[in-house]
């Protein structure tokens, strides 16, 4: 989805949006139909009717043309959700936070909040530090 999205970019995606409610040019993350290309964040360029309603064919914004059997045909079955906003370079905070590293703020996070916790409780409540 590149320039629109970069590498490194967080998305957040709204999961309650369904096929009826996405519009032409809204960005979405979905289940690839031919379910071997995995989840896939791309651009909506096109609603087909069909016996069902209808699809959405989509293509990514580096993309010349739309892939068949990738891009399209998307219904509300492969549709994850529609990018509700995007975190520029917060997908490196996540990556940042993997094991080890992430349980080792997470556990510094937590000692310092039950530190705090200890040291305005506990002196309101009549115990003493040295």
């Amino acid at each position: 989805m590149s320039p629109t999205i970069k590498i490194d970019d967080l998305v957040v995606v709204d999961g309650l949006a369904s096929v009826d409610t996405l519009m032409t040019g809204d960005i979405i993350v979905f289940q690839s139909p031919d379910m071997t290309s995995g989840v896939i964040t791309h651009r909506i360029v096109e609603f087909v009717p069909s016996q069902d309603g209808h699809y959405v064919i989509t293509k990514g914004d580096a993309n010349l043309y739309s892939i068949p059997n990738v891009d399209y045909p998307i219904t509300d079955k492969d549709l994850i959700g529609k990018v509700a906003f995007i975190i520029p370079g917060g997908g490196e905070l996540v990556k940042s936070l993997r094991p080890p590293i992430g349980y080792i703020v997470i556990l510094s996070i937590v000692t310092a909040l039950s530190c705090s916790t200890i040291l305005i409780h506990g002196r309101k409540d009549g115990m003493k530090f040295p």
